[in-house]
């Protein structure tokens, strides 16, 4: 896919052009590493406070520990060797394959990383007696094929986990999963041929998860995202060609902000969201969840197509019911599997941009209106703030942004659904009404009579 000939691509000033991609050399911090970061992190905080509670189930002589195999037998040292081959041939991997790149900021993070992981566990073990439980220590002391078992301890696997997150970002798909499978066959090995206890592994896998996804978040990762080229060559694939696309000045929390000038002259606004932008939607409903009680957000859409189509048709209804919104366009899907949603742009500020003394009466009583239309025609914006209010150079008030929304509107969907096989349009909203009427609001008047009853008698 190649942008329409004549297309003008414009940076940001922080961007650097290559390849047809924005911010290609740079790094950013994708929210999914945030999300492992969370929860990586109070698992070891659970799993620490189970050590420190439970101390002799961990580090005591008493300690628990699968002996299915013994090291000493044939089976468990060809076991444990396995282990060992794999983990110092993973290392051994890493390395050359970053020297034979010259990626030595990479290797340099990933040895910093796998350092930092083993340490935190080992101190975790310190910290929780030091003394590891009989059975595990004569398992420690059993030699296979390259040293003691000792050698792939619990330090060592958290080493792998660790250098496995941080690495993820730069191995292909099935690279990452092998990875993973090899991770978790070696806790297997550890476990069954009792040279590592249970609270270890889990340890081990918390600390891993947690140095490595600490580390994505601290550099940040390589920005593969699409960027103004990729975007102009969607829109045009759509039926939409563009002149120009450039990244919009505008914050968002859940889409990346695009604007763009067709051929004919005319102004669009595009919100592009890819699977970084649905782990960031996530952690901003996590955050409205713990800071804003009962907002009423529904669950999030199944895909991400789905998500940007449930706001177009939120945006959609909003325009039939008289809202000021800003007319959708189309929603594109590009080769990547981003999703775009176009509408027209609406030049102006948002209200949170615009001074208190200049904004009027005239302004808030339209603004006010506005919302009156969004909830006769029962849409539930879930995040009408001042940021998703734009103000025209006329000054008259747009709402924008129905991530959040919710559709209600349960009679405007019987009535579409009777119009679709054929009623007239009339009699169809006549049957909505009388079937509401019967089943809604008829039970109310007697409702509220009974309930009054019952508190009146004090039985409820």
């Amino acid at each position: 896919m190649t942008k329409p000939p004549g297309t003008q691509v414009v940076l940001s000033a922080a961007a650097v052009r290559q390849g047809g991609r924005l911010l290609s050399p740079a790094r950013y911090r994708h929210p999914g590493d945030v999300i492992r970061l969370i929860i990586a992190g109070l698992v070891l905080l659970i799993a620490l406070a189970v050590t420190a509670f439970t101390h002799a189930t961990y580090a005591g002589a008493s300690a628990v520990a699968v002996t299915a195999v013994v090291p000493a037998m044939l089976a468990g040292r060809v076991l444990a060797g396995l282990v060992q081959v794999l983990f110092v041939g993973a290392a051994a991997a890493a390395v050359i394959i970053t020297l034979r790149y010259r990626r030595y900021r990479l290797l340099a993070g990933l040895a910093g990383g796998a350092v930092v992981a083993g340490a935190v566990l080992a101190g975790i073990v310190y910290l929780a007696g030091g003394e590891r439980p009989r059975a595990l220590a004569a398992g420690a002391g059993s030699w296979s094929w390259l040293t003691g078992a000792s050698l792939a301890g619990p330090a060592l696997l958290a080493v792998a986990v660790g250098g496995t997150v941080a690495a993820a970002p730069w191995l292909s798909r099935p690279w990452r999963r092998t990875a993973w499978i090899m991770l978790w066959l070696a806790a297997v090995v550890r476990l069954v041929t009792g040279t590592a206890s249970p609270v270890e592994v889990v340890l081990a896998f918390a600390a891993g998860v947690t140095v490595g996804a600490g580390a994505l978040v601290l550099f940040g990762v390589p920005d593969r995202r699409i960027g103004p080229a990729e975007i102009a060559a969607a829109l045009g694939s759509a039926g939409l060609p563009v002149a120009r696309v450039e990244p919009a000045a505008v914050s968002a929390k859940g889409s990346r902000p695009f604007t763009a000038a067709t051929v004919d002259g005319g102004a669009l606004f595009i919100k592009v969201l890819g699977a970084d932008q649905r782990d960031a939607d996530l952690l901003y409903r996590v955050y409205r969840f713990a800071r804003l009680r009962g907002v009423g957000d529904t669950r999030p859409a199944a895909s991400l197509i789905q998500a940007v189509e449930h706001q177009a048709l939120a945006a959609v209804m909003a325009e039939r019911a008289g809202v000021a919104v800003p007319a959708i366009r189309q929603v594109v899907k590009t080769a990547d599997g981003s999703a775009l949603l176009v509408m027209d742009q609406v030049i102006g500020a948002s209200l949170g941009q615009i001074p208190g003394p200049d904004i009027s009466d005239t302004m808030l009583r339209e603004l006010w209106q506005q919302v009156d239309r969004l909830h006769r025609a029962r849409i539930a914006h879930r995040s009408l703030r001042a940021a998703n209010i734009v103000v025209d150079r006329p000054c008259r008030p747009w709402v924008v942004d129905f991530s959040f929304s919710e559709l209600g509107a349960i009679e405007a969907a019987l009535i579409a659904g009777l119009t679709g096989v054929g009623m007239p349009a009339g009699p169809a909203v006549s049957a909505v009404l009388l079937h509401r009427l019967a089943t809604y609001w008829l039970p109310v008047a007697p409702g509220w009579l009974s309930w009054r009853v019952l508190q009146r008698r004090e039985y409820v």
